[in-house]
């Protein structure tokens, strides 16, 4: 009899087939989808507005302070060591900060050339610096045995590292000029030869100035 059906069972026959249990249920997911895109978009705003300031002060001709960070070393080998490096410990060098991650498919390309200007410019003072971001460990580990990164490199679980840099792809670079301040517009994409090219140029006349 009709007065003693359930009460889900008259929502269904009141709303088509959906019963107040499925009514609810799917606004529930589409409040929650629709909540997971507002943080998204929030988080590429800030990504982008870093980026947007860093740009826009290199742009105007005032160097910009890199933020500073404090993460775990990863070996070169590919094991987390338990030291920690933090950039203001590099004060007083050029840094060459690059934001990778194993699954960047333009990151690979890059690997040879990094260590090249590694090798080139260490006993100079110079120091290239690999921060592994928004990365699998598991992955991240295998790529640097894989492409044999000498260069040190250090990991971030989260991406407040990436996101303080504004980063919005991999791989990105940043030259830091020894007193900690960006003076040019980050490189956003990898690094080819011709790039290495004007990055050697830069560091050569940081490591030798002109009489």
């Amino acid at each position: 009899m009709d007065e003693l059906a359930e009460p889900d069972t008259l929502d269904a026959h009141r709303s088509g087939g959906w019963g107040r249990g499925r009514i609810v249920g799917a606004v529930a997911g589409s409040l929650l989808v629709a909540l997971v895109i507002v943080f998204l978009i929030i988080g590429l705003a800030r990504d982008h507005g870093a980026s947007r300031i860093i740009d826009d002060a290199v742009r105007a001709g005032k160097p910009y302070d890199a933020p500073d960070f404090t993460l775990p070393v990863i070996h070169p080998a590919g094991r987390v060591t338990g030291d920690r490096l933090s950039l203001s410990d590099l004060r007083g060098h050029p840094v060459v900060l690059n934001f990778w991650a194993s699954w960047c498919p333009e990151c690979p390309g890059e690997a040879k050339n990094l260590d090249r200007i590694w090798t080139r410019y260490r006993d100079k003072g110079v120091v290239v610096l690999g921060v592994n971001s928004r990365d699998d460990p598991d992955g991240a580990r295998a790529f640097i045995r894989e492409y044999g990164l000498a260069f040190p490199n250090v990991r971030e679980g989260e991406d407040r590292v990436a996101r303080d840099y504004g980063t919005v792809q991999m791989p990105e670079t940043f030259l830091i000029d020894p007193d900690g301040r960006i003076r040019f517009l980050p490189i956003r994409g990898p690094i080819d030869e011709a790039i290495e090219q004007q990055i050697t140029a830069y560091l050569d006349t940081v490591v030798t100035p002109a009489p």
